[in-house]
């Protein structure tokens, strides 16, 4: 509030009456702007901020079938909103196809909030060679009683099965050793490639039959090839080696 004072002034001598003039202290306009500064500190501290979209993982083997429900956002331990039954009760969902480049690959049960697969799961020609596939959806979350909504974010990882068999380039690679070849010299022959990824893709190579001249070596690149060497272990006996893949 402002300050505000008065003065009284002995009568002039063309006044029979006392003066009386309004004074303001002049603290009032510093008084005033410190009160401004106050609401505005006190507004910013307490604003409130934005929650973040719950997120919510589930996971699916690749190549299941149509219609396989991979999980279910109506179950309250997999998404707890901390609502009343009958306001859950209420929920409705649907999928955020904005933005949502794999959208058209799931859908979702409007009452129950089951997300179910609705095209080929091949995790080779969504993620490549990726070591890990993970499609990312939204699905919105709102009550048909109340002012609730949310969008929910849904992380589905697609897991890698055994469904690729390593192909070679050429059924038989011939490969020149010369017969004082010195041990431990190794020679690259290109191997076979495996779209699957992990403990399913490429593991070693095996002689057979086994000539005891060579021992194996394998590498994976990123791609999915692989390349195998073959070094020798003693003293080479003959000029053609051929091993048929």
């Amino acid at each position: 509030m402002a300050s505000t004072g008065y003065s009284v002034h002995p009568p002039s001598s063309h006044l029979g009456k006392f003066q009386i003039s309004r004074l303001v202290q002049p603290s009032t306009a510093l008084f005033r702007f410190l009160l401004v500064v106050i609401v505005l500190l006190s507004c910013i501290h307490h604003q409130p901020t934005l929650a973040q979209d719950p997120t919510v993982q589930f996971s699916t083997p690749e190549e299941v079938n149509v219609g396989k429900v991979v999980g279910s956002l109506g179950d309250d331990t997999v998404l707890p909103l901390g609502l009343s039954p009958e306001v859950r009760g209420s929920l409705r969902y649907s999928l955020l196809p904005q933005g949502n480049e794999q959208s058209d690959l799931f859908s979702v049960d409007e009452d129950t909030g089951e997300i179910s697969t609705r095209g080929r799961l091949n995790r080779e020609s969504i993620c490549g060679f990726e070591s890990v596939c993970d499609l990312d959806i939204k699905v919105v979350v709102q009550s048909a009683v109340s002012q609730f909504f949310k969008k929910v974010k849904v992380t589905i990882r697609v897991d890698d099965i055994n469904d690729n068999p390593p192909e070679f380039r050429t059924d038989s690679t011939e490969l020149h050793v010369s017969e004082n070849a010195p041990i431990g010299k190794s020679f690259a022959i290109e191997g076979a490639t495996d779209l699957d990824v992990g403990d399913n893709g490429i593991k070693s190579y095996e002689l057979v039959p086994k000539s005891g001249a060579f021992f194996t070596n394998v590498t994976r690149g990123s791609d999915g090839r692989s390349v195998w060497r073959q070094a020798t272990v003693k003293t080479c006996e003959w000029d053609l080696v051929t091993w048929t893949k």
